[in-house]
Parts: structure tokens; sequence; C-alpha cells
């Protein structure tokens, strides 16, 4: 994280720290450049919920699909923003918690440039709506430096305050985010969860970004930062050990001891090809790997060759075992009108979807499915099509699944471009 500085011999860090000269705001440049707000830090022993949201189209009604929209949002006071019916209530709820004194830890970050931040700030004002830090999008910055892909790209900006907020929260807390399906947030989302697992990291990660339209410096920049986050609690995962027997101390009439740091270089070797499977480089998940057997000839072997070795062996071996590509899966619960649940059940099937049932809420019916996040990209668009806009949704990580086997060769054929 690099903070700009007041220097007599440069002038152009010859300015405050935040934007307007205002202490409270800090302007970083890298991984993204942004401007934070931040009032709170946890205590170390914090076990709790922390709130991470998005502003527009999820707390704030800002519409501005066309550019007439854009151009307005800029000179709105904060008595002119709206809040999407609900939103307020619910951020006060989440607040205060059960006991309605608890202050749970809530945070923003917004797209919204920092010049706009005294309207969006005097809006929460208004509203009553507390909270613990705001990143802004740094946009002039970005329209500086000439990226101008960048402006509308938030994938790396988002990504990069999740983990810079990430990076400082206590161990036991428990991270809720929400978002919208505008700006990406649902696979955003996603890749935190699967970074802060340990998951996806290093290259698997880096083609990722570069895949989503993410400039390959921010990517970069992503990666070393996620680099910095220790991996939270998760299953089973990788076991990678050695079954190899104990070898001979190396006597007059004996074969020589097998060196331990051939070993370890094969076990590294076998853990690093995990790191990047032989599909298309993601990591394995879910495997155990045991070393039965290994040969060496003394002068000769060396660690590097026998580190190149288990890698290509475990690649081929898994291949051989059948690996699949997997893809996440989100549980959907989706409310509306009974006249509606047709539509509904038509627009998930074509989703590749699986519903699991239906129950009654109210005046309205719920249908509880699971879906692969892929296909949910535009699904608040389509259902507001097939129910009139009359049915709401929400989703949640269910698990990892099999890509089916047809659709998995036409992702591989177009990632490797044969």
């Amino acid at each position: 994280m690099a903070r700009r500085r007041k220097s007599s011999e440069d002038p152009d860090l010859d300015r405050p720290e935040g934007p307007e000269g205002d202490a409270e705001y800090e302007s970083i440049s890298a991984p993204f450049p942004m401007v934070r707000k931040l009032q709170r830090t946890l205590a170390p022993d914090y076990q709790g919920p922390a709130y991470i949201w998005d502003i527009d189209k999820t707390w704030l009604d800002t519409r501005f699909s066309q550019l007439k929209g854009m151009l307005k949002i800029p000179f709105e006071f904060a008595v002119d923003k709206q809040a999407l019916p609900g939103t307020t209530a619910l951020l006060h709820a989440l607040r205060q918690g059960a006991s309605g004194r608890e202050h749970r830890p809530l945070y923003f970050i917004t797209a919204s440039p920092p010049f706009i931040r005294m309207a969006i700030e005097r809006k929460m004002l208004i509203d009553g709506i507390e909270f613990d830090g705001i990143s802004y999008k740094d946009q002039v910055e970005v329209f500086r430096r000439r990226h101008f892909d960048s402006l509308r790209e938030h994938t790396a900006f988002k990504l990069s305050a999740l983990l810079l907020l990430a990076r400082a929260f206590p161990a036991g807390t428990r991270v809720h985010l929400f978002g919208d399906d505008a700006e990406r947030d649902a696979q955003i989302y996603c890749l935190f969860a699967d970074i802060a697992a340990g998951r996806l990291r290093d290259d698997a990660l880096r083609q990722t970004l570069i895949a989503m339209g993410v400039r390959t410096s921010y990517a970069d920049a992503v990666v070393d930062l996620a680099a910095e986050l220790e991996p939270r609690e998760r299953g089973s995962g990788n076991s990678v050990v050695s079954a190899m027997p104990e070898e001979p101390s190396g006597g007059k009439n004996q074969p020589p001891k097998f060196p331990r740091e051939l070993l370890a270089a094969a076990l590294e070797g076998i853990s690093d090809s995990l790191t990047r499977g032989p599909i298309l480089g993601y990591p394995v998940v879910d495997v155990a790997v045991r070393l039965v057997a290994a040969t060496f000839v003394e002068g000769d072997s060396s660690a590097a060759s026998f580190r190149a070795a288990a890698t290509m062996g475990t690649n081929k071996a898994i291949v051989a075992a059948g690996a699949r590509l997997l893809e996440p899966v989100m549980r959907v619960e989706v409310v509306g009108p009974d006249e509606f649940i047709g539509n509904v059940h038509s627009d998930l099937n074509t989703r590749r979807g699986r519903v699991l049932g239906m129950e009654p809420r109210g005046n309205a019916q719920v249908v509880l499915a699971t879906v692969p996040l892929a296909e949910m990209v535009g699904y608040a668009t389509s259902l507001r099509s097939v129910t009139q806009g009359r049915a709401s949704y929400t989703m949640q990580f269910a698990a990892y699944s099999e890509v089916p086997s047809d659709l998995e060769e036409q992702i591989i054929k177009k990632v490797r471009g044969y």
C-alpha cells in the first residue's frame, strides 16, 4: 500500500494526504487507486460479523444506464438521492444487532469518485446510517494514468478494497457482503471468498482476473495483495505425504541413503502442481498424493530435476484419475406471486438450475434452487422481465460442482484456443 506524502522536492506529491486536505481520508495508489475513510479498527479478539455494502444500486437507487444519468450524479445534493426501499432499515438493523445496541462493523465500497463523497456521506447522516469506513474508486487518478479501460471495469478496485479490509480483520471476523448484479458483484465476492479460503492464488488468480478484463498491472497488484492474506479455516483440502520406506544409512554393502533435500524437492514439486492443475491451470482441490518410490543417481540428480519430475508425474496422475473442472454453484431463493412461479421455474431451467422445492411465505411463493454462478449474470434483469418486476431473489455460495462434460469441452477449447 502506497500513501502519498508531502515533499518539498516533488511538487506532484506536495499535496494533502486526503481529498481537499481532510486528514480523515487516505489516498492509496496501489494495488488500485482509491481514497479510503476509515474510522474504526476491530479489536484483535473480535469475533462476530462485519458487513460490507456496495452503494450504487445496492443501497442508493442510482440510475445511470444512460449517459445523461451518469452526468447528473455528481451534481445531485444529498436530499436528492433516494435509497432503495427497505435498505436503510436493513442497514440500521444490521448495525444495531439483535439487542439494538451492538454497533456491529459496517463498511461501504463504491465505484463513485471521491469528489462526490460529501453528498454520499451527507445522505448517510440524513438517514442516520453510522459506518466504520468507505472506500471510493479514484476515477480521476485512473483517468490521469490514461487507463481508460479501467474507468468502468470495477473488479480490480472492489477486490483490492475487500482484501485491504480483510487484511485488517481479526481471524474471528465473519464477513457478509451485499451487492447487486450491475457491477459483477456476485463474481467479485466469490473471487474474494476463494482467495480468503486459499483456493485461488498466484497464476490461477492472475489468469482469472485478466480473463475478466482486468488490466495486467492491476491483476499483478491484486495477486501480490492476496498473497499477504492468511487463508481462513476451510475443509480438508489437499494432502501430500511421503510413504517411502526408511532407507539404510549407507554402509559398505548397502546403497546410499536417499538425500533429504531430493525428497523435500519432490514433495515441493507435488505441492506446486496442485496449485496449478493440468486442465486449465486452476488449483486442484480435495486430493491426497502419496509418494511411494523414487530413485536417484548419486552425483547426477539435483533438487531442480526432482521437483520438475514430481510436478510432471503428479499432473499425469491427476489426468489419469479423471480430474474434472469445477464451478461455483449458488443457492438461490426467489420470492414472488404465485401466478409467475411457472415463469420463474422455466427461467431457472434455462440457466442449468435445479429447483429444490417451494414453500409459501405470506401471499407469495418461495422457490428454492441451486444455479451455477456463471449463469446468474444478469439474472435480476431477467427476473424483472418474467415477473413484471414483482419478484426478488437472494443467493449465497452453496458448493463447487462438476461442469457438465459438453460444457467443459467448450470452456477448455475457448480458453486454450484449440
